[in-house]
């Protein structure tokens, strides 16, 4: 489970969504920090 699907049980959010803010979150994480992913 990624930080997108952490943070949408939390807020008890649709489960797409959360996956879907989480995904786009990977990706610019991984674009700022390439070394790390």
């Amino acid at each position: 489970m990624g930080a997108g699907g952490a943070a949408a049980m939390v807020l008890e959010k649709d489960a797409l969504t959360g996956a879907a803010v989480g995904a786009a979150a990977n990706i610019a994480y991984c674009r700022t920090y390439p070394s790390r992913c």
